[in-house]
């Protein structure tokens, strides 16, 4: 048992060059977090989003990266009840390498990127009857900071902070996300 502990020690300690970000080497990545504060649940200006995307590492250590994102968030309405706006877009984005660690353990990196989505909102309470809400189309665009932590050649542990501007968007143009992610790395050509 002693020795096991000890092996495990050194596995904290001696420092190790990571096999990671390395050229065309490909990834998955799933992730979530809350939007423009930290309420959850039903409540007035609570939001939460979901993300789940591949992505490759370029020559440079720099990522590119293919998105699904959803997002619900819940405005108050001056009736009474609450609304709840859902988005769905695609989200890609480019995170050049920035701040990295000497064994490729821990980068900070900036991220930017572009999305394409769609934006609906049905309530019984707030359209009339035989209304069915509105749904609409937006172009959005998003940057921020990424924290990444390599726990292992294939698993690496993601801190994000970004903001999305929605120009075309019909409820909020502005959003704040934050969260965090896993990113499960795989070799491939």
């Amino acid at each position: 048992m002693k020795y096991l502990f000890l092996s495990l020690l050194l596995c904290w300690v001696v420092p190790v060059q990571a096999q990671i970000h390395n050229p065309s080497q490909r990834f998955l990545e799933a992730g979530g977090g809350l939007a423009d504060g930290t309420r959850t649940g039903k409540r007035d200006n609570a939001g939460r989003w979901l993300k789940v995307g591949f992505g490759k590492y370029g020559k440079k250590e720099g990522v590119w990266q293919g998105a699904l994102l959803l997002q619900e968030k819940f405005y108050q309405l001056e009736q009474g009840g609450l609304l709840s706006v859902r988005q769905y877009a695609l989200d890609t984005s480019f995170t050049p390498k920035w701040i990295r660690s000497a064994g490729k353990q821990f980068y900070l990196s900036p991220a930017v990127g572009v999305l394409l989505g769609y934006e609906a909102a049905k309530d019984k309470l707030f359209f009339p009857a035989g209304d069915r809400g509105f749904s609409k189309w937006f172009v959005g665009f998003s940057g921020g900071l990424s924290g990444e932590w390599n726990f292992s050649n294939s698993l690496a542990g993601l801190g994000y902070a970004r903001a999305t501007l929605l120009p075309s968007s019909r409820v909020q143009p502005f959003h704040f996300h934050y969260g965090i992610a896993l990113r499960f790395n795989f070799f491939g050509q």
